[in-house]
Parts: C-alpha cells; sequence; structure tokens
C-alpha cells in the first residue's frame, strides 16, 4: 500500500521521508514538545493551545517570528536531514531534501525541525492562501532550565 502523504512529500517537494512509529515516535514526540512547546505547557497547562500547537505562536505563549520573515528565515538555514510532524496526521518522519521544502503548500499543520532541534518552522491550514493568512512561524528553543515567562526549573 502507498502512503500518498509520503508520496505527496516527494513528488511535489522533492523529501525523501521515513515514518517513525512505536516508542520512537513518542520519545521523539515528546522532546519536540519539551523543546519548543515548554512556555505553552507552563502558562496553559498544555501541549496544544486552542487545538493546534501552532497556536502557541499565534497566541504568544511561544516566541517566534512569522509571515514572510519566518519564511525566509527558514529557506537561509543550512540544509541538513530533518523531522517532519504532521500534526493532523499525528505522524512524525525522519527525511532529506536537496533544499528546505515549502510546506506552505501542502496547506496543512506541518512542523519542520532539524535533527538537533535548533530551530522549527511550522505552516499552518490558516495560511495564504486562505482568509486568514496566519503564519508560516519560525522559532528557537528557549536556554535548557528556563522557560519564556522566566520560570526556572
Amino acid at each position: 500500500m502507498t502512503d500518498d502523504f509520503v508520496e505527496r512529500l516527494e513528488q511535489q517537494l522533492g523529501v525523501q521521508a521515513t515514518e517513525i512509529v512505536g516508542r520512537d515516535f513518542r520519545s521523539l514526540h515528546q522532546h519536540f514538545l519539551e523543546r519548543f512547546f515548554q512556555s505553552a505547557k507552563l502558562r496553559t497547562g498544555r501541549w496544544v493551545s486552542d487545538g493546534f500547537r501552532w497556536h502557541a505562536y499565534y497566541r504568544g505563549h511561544e516566541e517566534a517570528l512569522s509571515g514572510d520573515p519566518a519564511f525566509e528565515l527558514y529557506m537561509r538555514q543550512a540544509v541538513k536531514p530533518f523531522y517532519m510532524y504532521h500534526e493532523g496526521r499525528d505522524r512524525l518522519f525522519d527525511c532529506t531534501a536537496p533544499r528546505w521544502p515549502d510546506v506552505r503548500a501542502l496547506h496543512d499543520d506541518i512542523y519542520v525541525f532539524p535533527h538537533g532541534m535548533d530551530w522549527l518552522f511550522s505552516a499552518s491550514h490558516e495560511g495564504a492562501p486562505s482568509a486568514y493568512e496566519i503564519g508560516p512561524f519560525f522559532a528557537t528553543p528557549y536556554p535548557k532550565g528556563r522557560d519564556r515567562t522566566g520560570l526556572c526549573d
């Protein structure tokens, strides 16, 4: 059986993707949440804000650059192996590509981050060409041991 999302990544964006499943998925997904959504969790008590993780950036629970400046900064990063998280399908992929994929074209809630989790690029289903044009967002994790509210562990 062909995976339509993986096939779409390859055909539309030139991304080679292998799904991460089971214990590896759970572990990596938890690390992703702790790395990029720590303040949202502390402020709201949840990893997900109003139904979507990217709402943490939109609602100001986390700091991020948004719009065209976010996309431009994302495209300037050195290309290396990366992870892609598809929020709607709750699936995580280990990926390679010759250049960063423009995941905005997928019109879905997609998060791209290098293996070192040095930064996060997220595109939402509310991005262009929707009437809302929310996002995309580019964020870096806050230093370990502190969240963006200034609280310490």
